[in-house]
């Protein structure tokens, strides 16, 4: 009977049965549609995708929404953050924020 204890013991610590992490799981941002458009010019003149103004939009928009959803499961891993990308957009975006600046 001991023997058996001191397995059920061992199982419940692998296990860590009643012990729940609080830890915030976020999922690295996937990337759902490469610009097809787009030429060698295009990323040099735009730099590095992570600092376009569309991609932190759209990755801004699903972190906060993210968030909201994470306070009422904390236990959930959250939605994948799928981020869409246009070279016409973010050259569209550019324009506006060029042009407000000027204003």
């Amino acid at each position: 009977m001991r023997n058996i204890s001191k397995r059920i013991n061992t199982v419940e610590k692998q296990l860590r049965l009643g012990q729940h992490e609080n830890r915030i799981r976020l999922l690295p941002p996937l990337i759902t549609c490469a610009p097809t458009n787009a030429t060698g010019k295009d990323f040099d003149d735009l730099g590095a995708v992570e600092t376009w103004i569309t991609y932190q939009e759209q990755l801004q928009a699903q972190e906060k929404a993210n968030t909201e959803l994470l306070k009422d499961n904390s236990n959930s891993l959250g939605a994948p953050i799928i981020i869409d990308l246009d070279i016409e957009k973010e050259y569209q975006a550019r324009e506006q924020l060029k042009g407000q600046s000027n204003a």
